[in-house]
């Protein structure tokens, strides 16, 4: 599975990310270099997209989550690893 990420100056519908399934091996995600105005942002959105990259590559080899729970899990996962990363910073 080849993963290409492109920043690019604005998505369709205000989004912060998209990805977007190219082919059966190729997967394009774009980062809104206009609304990702910090690298919080920026990294959140990125790690946004790529969760949805890994639930999509589970789903392909046999897992089944629906719509609604994928967004969950995954905001869930952000909120998790932002409380970490922050934990970190203290730590210094």
């Amino acid at each position: 599975m080849i993963v290409e990420i492109k920043n690019v100056k604005y998505i369709r519908d205000k989004c912060y990310g998209i990805a977007r399934f190219i082919s059966k091996n190729r997967i394009l995600i774009e980062v809104s270099k206009s609304l990702n105005n910090t690298i919080g942002e920026y990294a959140s959105t990125l790690l946004h997209e790529l969760l949805h990259v890994w639930v999509a590559i589970v789903k392909i080899n046999g897992g089944s989550i629906d719509r609604r729970k994928e967004h969950k899990f995954i905001y869930q996962v952000e909120r998790d690893i932002s409380k970490r990363l922050t934990i970190m910073r203290r730590q210094k």
